[in-house]
């Protein structure tokens, strides 16, 4: 076992991974350059930088991202690559070359993803003295790449699993007390609605005091069948993501669907809902019911983010994006929904798609309705971000892949 093994083995998830291995790297192999990639063909954008020393990161995210990069599948076959065993002038020589590299070490991974080196190592060593130590250290590496994925997956079943339960009955508990408590009221209204007046005698200030109380009980009850409806509410939220439906995918037109889900939310009249569609867009492979959830919970938050601004303006746009490398061959149809409303706290910004967060606790907000759209929508294999300021407003981006199945 190897010190690199022995001390990465504990770490308790990737990124602190990388930065020990540049440690372990740099004083054991005295590189003088070290960038660590990841490509991720399936994924927006089809890459993730994990750690730069010596590199430029405008160089490499040029690399990454020219159309006809030279990192595709035919450098996959080698583990590693040295600029001196490239052809001359060839694609990815030229790659090396103008990082300043002259090595890369490739590792796969799950999901067709793959983990590169870029180094520049100037030790005075033959190649396959070089390849010798680097496959001892990739062998470890890969096992302890292994060992995190496995822990990591293992911790979030487990949250997950152990959670839904004990979220479950929580919310059987409170829908069964939410349904007798709306009874009972409901049942008492109509009690109060019933009495007779005359029963309290002839005499004035008796009525107009049975009057005053039974006005104050019904409308304390209708107070409090308002809070049980919007706690029952909250409580379909968190079966929604904690026991979520499984997704029936049929083929759909995406404008359409925005559409319709325009056409059911109440906008104010002074709201103007500009609409920017690309006509050409593919049919896409999407649960309508879920969808609809999430783009209604969207129009809704513009609408409450808007409310106290003058001018009211909502903008839906639809487009196309092609693969802008050839690390991924994948197309996706793009939506936003941008709002002129107040925006999103930059603080809360990171927090935003996390179950149970809420930025408007006091205006009812339950922390799940953003959740529950990026669980949809994960599901369809696509993203959401947000991008948001106070002054201009907040945009949401939805991605979701073109497929043919």
């Amino acid at each position: 076992m190897t010190s690199f093994f022995q001390s990465a083995y504990q770490l308790e998830n990737s990124e602190k991974l990388w930065a020990h291995t540049a440690n372990y790297c740099k004083d054991n192999f005295q590189w003088e350059k070290l960038a660590i990639i990841s490509l991720l063909p399936q994924a927006l954008p089809p890459y993730k930088i994990h750690y730069l020393d010596g590199f430029a990161a405008e160089s490499i995210e040029e690399i990454l991202t020219t159309a006809d990069s030279s990192l595709g599948d035919d450098t996959r076959q080698h583990a590693f690559i040295s600029a001196a065993s490239l052809p001359a002038n060839s694609p990815l020589q030229q790659i090396l070359g103008k990082l300043e590299a002259n090595l890369l070490m490739q590792l796969s991974k799950k999901n067709n993803s793959r983990l590169l080196f870029f180094i520049k190592d100037n030790r005075d060593l033959s190649m396959t003295e070089k390849q010798g130590q680097l496959e001892n250290f990739f062998t470890d590496l890969q096992l302890v790449l292994n060992n995190i994925a496995f822990r990591e997956e293992s911790a979030r079943d487990y949250a997950s699993e152990s959670l839904k339960p004990v979220m479950s009955q929580i919310a059987h508990d409170f829908e069964s007390f939410i349904s007798l408590t709306l009874r009972q009221f409901q049942s008492n209204n109509q009690l109060l609605a019933s009495i007779d007046l005359t029963e309290a005698g002839s005499n004035d200030d008796n009525i107009k005091m049975m009057q005053t109380k039974i006005a104050l009980q019904q409308d304390k009850n209708e107070r409090l069948i308002q809070s049980a409806k919007e706690m029952e509410k909250q409580v379909e939220s968190i079966l929604a993501y904690f026991r979520p439906k499984d997704l029936k995918f049929t083929m759909i037109n995406l404008n359409q669907l925005l559409d319709l889900a325009l056409d059911n939310t109440d906008f104010s009249a002074d709201t103007t809902v500009e609409k920017n569609y690309e006509n050409d867009l593919p049919k896409l492979r999407i649960d309508f019911y879920q969808m609809q959830v999430v783009l209604t919970k969207l129009l809704e938050n513009s609408i409450l983010a808007m409310q106290q601004k003058p001018e009211k303006h909502l903008q839906i746009s639809t487009r196309m994006l092609q693969p802008e490398t050839s690390l991924s061959d994948i197309c996706w149809a793009q939506i936003e929904i941008a709002d002129s409303g107040a925006g999103i706290p930059e603080e809360y910004q990171p927090r935003i798609f996390n179950p149970f967060f809420t930025s408007r606790k006091h205006e009812g907000g339950s922390g799940m309705g953003l959740a529950i759209a990026r669980q949809i929508i994960e599901g369809h294999d696509g993203y959401i971000d947000l991008s948001s300021t106070s002054e201009n407003g907040s945009t949401f981006i939805i991605r979701l892949p073109i497929l043919t199945v």
